[in-house]
């Protein structure tokens, strides 16, 4: 275990985590940057009233939001859950939420990120958003999921 401990904690693996945190942070940019010039869509499935008003964690007033692990608490988060496609965008979100799951039993660190960070938006998904959508509207949302960009990698 000791030895095992010593290659998890190495300047390799180390380097490579912080190579995929900034690759992860690139991806989140960009998709701010079309976030912003496409009605405030948020990376998971979420919508924003109000992005610029600094209202989530460590954003600032006057400047875009950059706290979508957020969005599901944020009180500017918009819900039309009659929409199709944000629904569908939302959909998209839980199963790419439910494999991330699925990965992380085979790390404890990844598991113990997935509890902490993933999980509070995956319930709120589960249990407060998709319980409350129609049948119709989710059945059109799940066939609009094959035409929906998927999600940049979570790590």
């Amino acid at each position: 275990e000791r030895t095992t401990m010593l290659y998890l904690r190495g300047d390799a693996v180390v380097q490579r985590r912080y190579e995929k945190v900034a690759g992860f942070q690139g991806q989140m940019l960009m998709l701010t940057q079309k976030r912003i010039e496409e009605n405030y869509e948020t990376v998971l499935g979420f919508e924003c009233s109000a992005p610029f008003t600094g209202a989530a964690g460590e954003s600032k007033k006057g400047e875009a939001c950059l706290e979508f692990l957020m969005c599901a608490t944020c009180k500017n988060a918009v819900v039309p859950i009659d929409d199709p496609h944000t629904v569908a965008r939302i959909v998209r979100a839980q199963d790419y939420l439910e494999k991330l799951e699925i990965t992380s039993l085979l790390d404890h660190e990844d598991r113990q990120r997935f509890d902490k960070v993933y999980r509070p938006i995956l319930d709120i998904i589960r249990n407060e958003i998709l319980s409350n959508v129609t049948s119709k509207t989710l059945k059109v949302a799940k066939n609009l999921t094959l035409t929906i960009p998927s999600l940049p990698v979570l790590i």
